[in-house]
């Protein structure tokens, strides 16, 4: 398996947006075969057990909230395949323009992982 992690620091005045926009790229990545989880709502980053906390390391203004979506692939080889696919399609086009209304491009986190064993 091959995954993209995105974490997003929405203000609280755009999440009802953001959450629209995430269900609709969602959808086109679908029409396409990926296995995608749009937005997950952060309810509990502190820090717990010895460990450091998401709010440690992301940390989100007063006004703002901690989201995370993840893109899931067979594998590398299928991500890179139809990403490019994806991101020449005009919906994504059109909600990438979006979005860039509703949150900071700058202050998203992304990574890519894949299974090691």
């Amino acid at each position: 398996m091959y995954q993209i992690f995105y974490l997003y620091r929405v203000p609280t005045r755009n999440i009802d947006r953001f959450l629209r926009i995430a269900r609709d790229a969602a959808d086109v990545y679908r029409r396409y075969g990926v296995t995608v989880t749009p937005a997950m709502r952060l309810t509990d980053g502190d820090s717990k057990y010895g460990c450091m906390g998401i709010v440690d390391v992301v940390p989100a203004a007063s006004d703002e909230q901690i989201f995370m979506g993840v893109d899931s692939f067979r594998d590398i080889a299928e991500c890179r395949a139809l990403m490019k696919q994806i991101d020449s399609d005009p919906d994504i086009g059109r909600l990438y323009k979006e979005i860039q209304e509703v949150i900071d491009l700058k202050k998203i986190v992304r990574w890519e992982m894949e299974d090691a064993v």
